[in-house]
């Protein structure tokens, strides 16, 4: 008599796995040997998905870090292009020579364009990173549960 393996998931990822003679609308058939197979593998991809967690944790750190610096450095160029601007508007209101300060607003003003380039960028990166690690979080999650639920022995 064929078999069918019940799927449900719970809150927080969890898995309830069932064998079942009936074939609800979540049921997934199951042949001799499939079970088996499946368990000979999904133990170690667990173990080797808990790797990747941590790989992902570290690029999180490492990208939050980035992000951190190009923060720091956009808001140096803002005061950078802010004290420029005005050294410049003072310069030009007392007569003096401009032709100083002129050429040190458009340096501070292509400066803070990259840094705000720059900032984005590692804003970006250090999102990805966060991404990257919720998923990968939460299929090692599943695949716990599934492993867990299905190829450890039952307590009797």
């Amino acid at each position: 008599m064929r078999k069918f393996l019940v799927i449900g998931a719970t809150a927080f990822s969890a898995v309830a796995l069932t064998l079942s003679a009936a074939s609800p609308a979540n049921a997934i058939p199951v042949d001799n040997g499939m079970i088996s197979g499946l368990c000979a593998d999904l133990p170690g991809d667990v173990v080797d998905m808990g790797l990747e967690v941590a790989a992902a944790a570290l690029d999180v750190t490492d990208a939050t870090a980035d992000n951190a610096l190009a923060q720091t450095a956009l808001a140096a160029s803002t005061a950078g292009l802010v004290t420029a601007v005005i050294n410049h508007v003072v310069a030009a209101d007392t007569d003096d020579d401009v032709s100083v300060t002129g050429p040190a607003v458009g340096t501070a003003v292509t400066d803070y364009a990259a840094k705000t380039v720059a900032s984005g960028a590692a804003f970006d990166a250090m999102v990805d990173a966060q991404r990257s690690l919720q998923t990968i979080t939460n299929t090692h999650a599943f695949a716990g549960g599934v492993s867990t639920g299905l190829c450890l022995p039952p307590v009797i």
